[in-house]
């Protein structure tokens, strides 16, 4: 492997997140709408977990999964990070076991802790942060090299983090944490990405901004304290391309709202487009906000929250409930530079996603399982995690019926 390289494509990592403080624009005319769009469906083609089988049984992956813990090669190998385990599996296109990488440990190839995977070339990338490196391995698994990349040299207030996101020259973008939002919890956090070099320097400080409190949760579990994102606010982290060449930003989402700005970044200075939606607020009700506490703590680890009715009762003190849904709760990146926008969700056996072509105009709405988490799209397929009425995680290969 080479030395690291700086790649300014990834200056589009967050270049600038306006979650909550640029105003949105006023709708017009000329506005594409978000509603009215047609419809596209799913029909399962693949489904990998099972409660008795080791070689294909599955660890939950929570609400990671976005784009997180699920990578797709050039061959339609299937790689699913296993947080319990410390493991990597690596499935065929049909769905047969073709191996495990790393496993738990502090030496080469092993892991304390997995937090995100991606592919580029013919590298596989897993970000450690409890042990402060990414291993990369082929895709043959073997181990190619591990880097200690947690950036160093932030200032006391941050606690420094691996990469998230790898591109095809190498170059490492990290979200550090800010630990005076840990000390006290209700004030603003800051949000800074960088770039590191392969040694943890900073080469370059992406961006910095504010993210309200009011985003969070803040809960406390035996484990320390834990923030999840509020079920009814505006996304609090950046939608990236799995290779960090894109990145999407949103403005403000005020309650009830009829427009929404998304604009998409690719490099310095270099806005892909920008829009400004039309949609049409929901309202919520009880039955919304009941949903959307089972939901959020059932992604919640139970390592972290054994207690889940105190996990309940944390959670629901903690949330914000609006007078409408948000237009926008997530999204993610296709490969082709589509961008997938996750709907308000309140608690409905299915959800639905907006989807925008590489240049912003709205193409279709599509269908999902409720429960389905998706992780990856390639052309008209979809891949994901869902858990069934039992718990038991499974991997997803969702065929898009146009």
């Amino acid at each position: 492997m080479g030395t690291l390289e700086y790649d300014r494509r990834l200056g589009a990592v967050a270049l600038i997140l306006t979650f909550a403080g640029t105003s949105c624009a006023d709708a017009t005319p000329s506005s594409p709408s978000l509603s009215g769009l047609d419809l596209w469906t799913v029909s399962e083609e693949l489904r990998i977990g099972s409660a008795d089988d080791s070689a294909t049984a599955l660890d939950g992956v929570g609400s990671l999964a976005l784009g997180g813990v699920l990578v797709v090669d050039g061959h339609e190998r299937m790689y699913v990070s296993q947080s319990a385990r410390r493991e990597i599996r690596v499935f065929g296109p049909t769905g047969e076991p073709l191996g495990v990488y790393g496993s738990a440990g502090d030496g080469p190839g092993e892991f304390r802790q997995i937090f995100r995977i991606g592919i580029f070339a013919d590298t596989l990338y897993a970000s450690d942060p409890s042990a402060g490196r990414i291993s990369l391995f082929g895709l043959d698994g073997t181990l190619l090299e591990t880097i200690p990349l947690r950036p160093e040299g932030l200032g006391p207030d941050w606690v420094p983090v691996p990469p998230w996101w790898i591109d095809t020259g190498v170059t490492a973008v990290s979200m550090p944490g800010y630990l005076p939002m840990v000390r006290e919890p209700g004030i603003d956090a800051q949000v800074m990405l960088v770039r590191v070099d392969r040694s943890g320097g900073v080469l370059d400080t992406v961006s910095l901004d504010v993210r309200p409190a009011a985003g969070t949760i803040t809960m406390e579990g035996p484990l320390g304290p834990l923030m999840t994102p509020q079920p009814f606010g505006a996304p609090i982290s950046p939608v990236v391309s799995r290779n960090g060449d894109r990145v999407a930003v949103f403005g403000e989402m005020p309650r009830p709202a009829e427009t929404v700005d998304v604009t998409v970044l690719r490099a310095v200075g270099d806005t892909v487009w920008s829009e400004t939606y039309a949609y049409v607020g929901r309202p919520l009700t009880d039955g919304a906000v009941d949903r959307a506490v089972e939901t959020g703590v059932g992604r919640l680890s139970p390592q972290a929250f054994p207690d889940r009715e105190d996990a309940a009762r944390q959670y629901r003190a903690g949330m914000t409930v609006p007078d409408h849904a948000p237009p926008i709760s997530g999204g993610i990146f296709t490969e082709d530079g589509s961008l997938w926008l996750r709907r308000a969700t309140l608690g409905e056996a299915e959800q639905k996603w907006t989807v925008l072509d590489p240049s912003g105009t709205p193409l279709a709405d599509v269908v999902l399982p409720g429960s389905f988490l998706p992780a990856f799209v390639r052309d008209d397929t979809v891949w994901g995690m869902e858990s069934d009425a039992l718990g038991i995680p499974y991997a997803i290969r969702y065929h898009i019926d146009r």
